[in-house]
């Protein structure tokens, strides 16, 4: 359970972090912030995705774009078009981010940025 703290608490900070990025006012950051948990959560009970057979990763996938569709109009009640673009395109770049810190390449990447 320490895990799925620090996890929550990873994509609140990410949340904020975007909100910020969008310049929200503080009704609207805090209806993002829970949104985007909220679809987080969705995606982490999908389970990962290592281990899976093809067919299991498409159907995966899938699930994922129907979410994706599902935030996509709830973000749409209180966002607009170029807001959630803008959102995806900064929750892309975080992620990306992320996933290049992963395992063995988090003190390596700090020598190649100097």
């Amino acid at each position: 359970s320490e895990q799925r703290l620090s996890r929550e608490e990873l994509a609140t900070r990410q949340a904020q972090y975007i909100a910020r990025e969008l310049a929200l006012d503080e009704p609207t950051t805090n209806k993002y912030v829970e949104t985007y948990c909220q679809y987080q959560r969705e995606v982490w009970a999908l389970g990962p995705r290592k281990g899976l057979t093809t067919e299991q990763r498409f159907d995966r996938s899938q699930k994922i774009l129907d979410l994706r569709k599902k935030y996509y109009h709830i973000y749409s009640g209180f966002l607009s078009e170029q807001q959630i673009d803008k959102a995806y395109k900064l929750e892309k770049r975080l992620l990306d981010r992320m996933g290049k810190g992963k395992g063995n390449g988090k003190r390596k990447n700090h020598r190649n940025r100097r």
